[in-house]
């Protein structure tokens, strides 16, 4: 089984890869981030937001936070349509998946999780 320290570690190592990841992205402009490149969500813009949609939709099973109000396929590709709002929406992912961490305890980890997609 995976312990709290492990969590957290993994919580700041997310923070990182995204600060590297999001850090080569914002060399690019606007334009480029934007472009349509053939894969799953079209653009790195695109693909970023359905992260960040991803990450939340986990933490809302994980926590009582509200799922995103966007659905998975359509929609998320254009969650925060400007790079400073997909910028903030990220830092505040991942401020909020590095506090459920820190408040994660073992009896927690040892539960049980059962939802139901909505896919």
């Amino acid at each position: 089984m995976i312990s709290t320290a492990y969590i957290k570690s993994m919580a700041a190592y997310n923070r990182w890869q995204n600060g590297s990841l999001y850090a080569a992205a914002a060399t690019l402009s606007d334009a480029e981030r934007k472009q349509e490149r053939g894969a799953f969500f079209g653009s790195i813009h695109g693909t970023l937001n359905h992260i960040v949609w991803g990450d939340r939709i986990w933490l809302s099973r994980f926590t009582p936070a509200p799922p995103p109000a966007v659905s998975m396929m359509a929609e998320t590709p254009n969650m925060h349509p400007e790079w400073d709002d997909l910028v903030a929406a990220r830092n505040a992912c991942d401020d909020d998946i590095e506090a459920w961490a820190l408040g994660l305890d073992a009896v927690w980890l040892e539960g049980e999780l059962t939802w139901t997609s909505a896919a």
